[in-house]
């Protein structure tokens, strides 16, 4: 599933120049946000404080995948009726055999 395919199609150009100028903006966003992290953690030099914004901030991008890994896997699921569906076996239509020796399909006679 696509978050496109929830518009209907004369507008699909449309959401897809908002979807990608929202995703610039997000990222923008991001890169500030952590930059200001890291600046205000090590202002000054020195290796230790160094190593602890770095860490911080590895902190914070992994805390940053576990949350877009979590809303992928949620916009992506389907309702339980449909994986129902889903797990019943597909057969073979009728106009297509399987050939046992060279696992290939071809039309049927």
């Amino acid at each position: 599933r696509h978050l496109t395919e929830s518009v209907p199609n004369g507008f699909a150009a449309d959401f897809s120049g908002i979807l990608v100028t929202v995703f610039q903006i997000a990222g923008v966003l991001g890169v500030a946000a952590l930059g200001t992290l890291y600046q205000s953690i090590a202002p000054v030099g020195g290796a230790e404080a160094a190593r602890t914004a770095f860490t911080v901030l590895n902190a914070c991008f992994a805390a940053i995948v576990l949350l877009a890994l979590a809303g992928s896997i949620v916009s992506t699921r389907t309702p339980k009726q449909r994986l129902s569906e889903r797990s019943e076996p597909r057969t073979a239509s009728p106009a297509t055999t399987v050939d046992a020796a060279s696992s290939t399909q071809r039309p049927g006679r």
